[in-house]
């Protein structure tokens, strides 16, 4: 698990831009520390890729967020 600024550093981007990814609904901390910092799993470093790639080809966030929100079935 990585906490808000690890994650940060990990993906090339700002803690403020982790926060605003949150905010805009498009991530969300896999958990809290008993003492409240944001903890990320490694799921959550990939979305946080894929969001960054996503932005870079011309997505806006609102179809990133749908994009995310497509679910594949494995069996398909």
């Amino acid at each position: 698990m990585y906490r808000i600024g690890e994650l940060a550093t990990r993906c090339n981007v700002t803690a403020d831009t982790i926060r605003f990814y949150e905010k805009s609904g498009l991530l969300s901390p896999a958990q809290r520390s008993d003492a409240g910092y944001r903890l990320y799993s490694v799921e959550d470093e990939s979305k946080v890729n894929f969001i960054r790639r996503a932005k870079q080809v011309g997505f806006t966030l609102q179809e990133v967020g749908d994009l995310l929100s497509i679910r594949v079935d494995k069996q398909h």
